[in-house]
């Protein structure tokens, strides 16, 4: 049972195949299925999308189940072929990650957007 407050999830889709997903919320050990599960439907869509992007402008809290649900994501998308765009980090988070060396394993999907897709996105459901 969830004792913290949720981790919202909001799904804005564009075409063509860009779906984001905007977090409010802790990410954290209580939360972190809500995410992957999250990432999962968008991922299983059809049409599948070219570009998942992972907006943590509003994550509030994260613990090492955030981070691992970033790794989750990236090898999700990798193995559907997917580009991951990942924003909003604080800098404490992007310290976080630094120490972790995950920036490194992340630098495409902290450095490149997914402008490819330049379509405005659109809100379709909520978590």
């Amino acid at each position: 049972m969830n004792t913290t407050e949720p981790l919202t999830i909001t799904v804005q889709q564009s075409t063509p195949g860009r779906v984001v997903l905007a977090l409010s919320g802790p990410c954290d050990f209580e939360t972190v299925e809500d995410l992957r599960q999250a990432a999962d439907e968008a991922l299983a869509a059809t049409p599948s999308p070219h570009c998942l992007t992972l907006d943590f402008t509003d994550v509030d809290d994260w613990d090492s189940s955030g981070l691992s649900s970033l790794i989750y994501a990236k090898r999700l998308t990798d193995t559907d072929g997917v580009r991951l765009h990942v924003t909003g980090l604080d800098t404490h988070q992007q310290e976080i990650l630094h120490l972790t060396g995950l920036d490194l394993y992340l630098a495409d999907a902290l450095t490149h957007s997914c402008q490819d897709h330049t379509a405005d996105p659109t809100a379709v459901t909520a978590t």
